[in-house]
């Protein structure tokens, strides 16, 4: 009888490398192909994203406007503003003579600006010196725009830093003190606005007012006969509250400086002058879980609400009351509005959590106000 042996079948090399290249290439082609997928994807998006910034930096703002409706944000500009260095090399060779030549000018018109938003606890302030320093303004750069007939806009970044010297004398709880305002600062955006004439020097009158930004600020030092304001409480408050009412109701836009030139008619400045557009009426209704403001005792709140600084209006106090609530009569104000695009309504309070404040705009149009 013969014997069988039973040998274990054994993998043939050959055909194992060969699935193992086949697989191989698959998973290649499959790799190159979903490369190739999400390439072509991806580019096709950055194309098609960079067609529509094209487009979109093709449009204008009309096209803009309609195509946002209602939800255009009113703070987009699409004008850009152009380096003006040759400005600032002007400024600089005629700056001392600009210096000289606003002293007497710059004290006497100072002088009635001053005393007109002089703060009630100061029973009178006078200008004793003005002067603008030795550093000249700069200008960042210039944009240009027509909008409306007849005239031309241009808008000036504007900066200036210097260590002019201004004194106020003023006349306080029965001594008169002498103030001293140095290291003065100005960033604005400058509006000046052209009226344009059929006759020589074809201008006939121009605006000039001061845009609102987040970078417009004032920055100042003060000194008081030698010393400092603490020596009189508040001072430095009132001297801030001052110099903000200056700038904010005579300069700020809306408001304005116009300036004839030759013999213009009265019916040219008038239609360059701010007019009412409407009314807004603003109720004060309650006000919820106020933070208590004092060491002992309760606080007494009160609100201070306004338009133009210088018509602020105040509710009545109501005492020992974190839950305060007017709603009365005497808690209803109206206010001149001039600009529903760029006028507000400011209120300021003793840090209201919650409150209720009811405004109600009767003109021309609808307008948008808001609390700080």
């Amino acid at each position: 009888m013969a014997a069988c042996v039973l040998e274990p079948n054994r993998p043939r090399i050959g055909s194992t490398i060969l699935g193992h290249l086949v697989v191989g290439f698959v998973v290649g082609v499959g790799l190159v192909a979903g490369f190739k997928y999400f390439s072509d994807k991806r580019s096709k998006w950055r194309l098609q994203k960079i067609a529509g910034i094209h487009l979109l930096s093709l449009a204008d703002e009309f096209d803009f406007k309609r195509l946002c409706k209602e939800s255009y944000p009113s703070h987009i500009s699409f004008l850009t503003f152009e380096k003006v260095r040759w400005v600032n090399e002007i400024l600089e060779k005629i700056w001392p003579f600009v210096v000289e030549a606003t002293e007497k000018p710059g004290k006497e018109w100072l002088g009635p600006v001053v005393e007109f938003y002089r703060p009630t606890r100061i029973s009178s302030l006078t200008v004793e010196k003005f002067h603008l320093g030795k550093a000249a303004p700069h200008i960042d750069g210039i944009r240009v725009q027509s909008l409306r007939k007849s005239q031309v806009h241009l808008d000036m970044d504007f900066k200036w830093g210097s260590e002019g010297d201004v004194v106020l004398n003023a006349a306080i709880m029965g001594s008169n003190v002498s103030i001293q305002l140095k290291d003065l600062s100005f960033y604005a955006t400058i509006r000046l606005i052209f009226q344009l004439s059929d006759q020589i020097p074809c201008i006939s009158a121009y605006v000039v007012a001061v845009l609102p930004d987040p970078k417009y600020r004032i920055d100042y030092n003060l000194k008081v006969g030698g010393g400092n304001t603490a020596a009189i409480p508040g001072l430095g408050d009132m001297i801030e509250d001052l110099v903000h009412s200056c700038i904010t109701d005579m300069l700020e836009w809306p408001r304005r400086l116009i300036f004839p030139i030759g013999d213009t008619p009265m019916n040219v400045t008038s239609d360059l002058e701010l007019k009412p557009q409407g009314k807004l009426t603003v109720t004060v209704v309650r006000a919820n879980d106020l933070k208590n403001m004092e060491t002992i005792g309760i606080s007494d709140p009160y609100v201070v609400l306004y338009v133009r600084v210088l018509f602020k209006k105040k509710t009545r106090v109501i005492h020992h009351n974190l839950n305060p609530e007017w709603n009365d009569p005497d808690s209803v104000f109206h206010f001149d509005v001039e600009d529903t695009e760029t006028q507000t309504l400011v209120l300021q309070s003793s840090r209201f959590y919650d409150f209720l404040v009811l405004a109600i705009f009767t003109g021309q149009r609808r307008g948008t106000f808001w609390n700080r």
